[in-house]
């Protein structure tokens, strides 16, 4: 058996054994990290003059990463949810799209970085958030964990060419103006 199967069966197996630990799953699988996200926004709204690159940078990283760069794979390279494949425990509704990679993993991931690179705490939380979003995608039974591997990669590298890209335009764009 891969490990991918064996671990994907292993954390399944786990759910719908307990109420609480499939509303800890089904809380970080569906809102933890949109909530997050949201109050992290919130916060660089109130002074948007100071962070207006940041949040510009947040939107394209996780843009970029998930409707450019994860859509472009799901071109070449169909794989199927293992609810599809296997009876698992579901404990989460999905529809039988693509599992790879995980658009969650992905989009989150971008964000994350994005965070790490500006501030280290808030970053290092947001990638436990999102870390813990992923697992818990897997236990409920609509992802394989290479899924989530492959998004953390897709959005770390897709988020640092955000970086680069609107570091170099804003070098520029102040450059010009003096």
């Amino acid at each position: 058996m891969d490990l991918d199967l064996s671990i994907f069966l292993r954390l399944n197996d786990l759910a719908g054994q307990n109420r609480i630990l499939d509303g800890m799953a089904i809380f970080f699988a569906k809102y933890s990290v949109f909530l997050f996200v949201f109050i992290i926004l919130l916060y660089l709204l109130k002074e948007f003059r100071e962070n207006k690159w940041l949040i510009l940078k947040i939107l394209l990283a996780g843009i970029f990463a998930r409707f450019v760069v994860a859509e472009i794979i799901r071109l070449f390279y169909f794989r199927q949810r293992p609810f599809v494949e296997l009876a698992v425990n579901q404990i989460l509704s999905h529809e039988a799209s693509g599992s790879f990679p995980s658009g969650h993993a992905v989009f989150f991931f971008a964000i994350s970085t994005i965070l790490l690179l500006w501030n280290k705490k808030i970053g290092l939380l947001s990638f436990v958030i999102t870390f813990l979003m992923g697992i818990a995608r897997v236990f409920g039974g609509v992802h394989w964990l290479s899924d989530i591997i492959t998004g953390f990669g897709i959005g770390i590298i897709s988020a640092l060419i955000v970086e680069e890209v609107v570091n170099r335009f804003t070098k520029k764009a102040i450059s010009s103006l003096k």
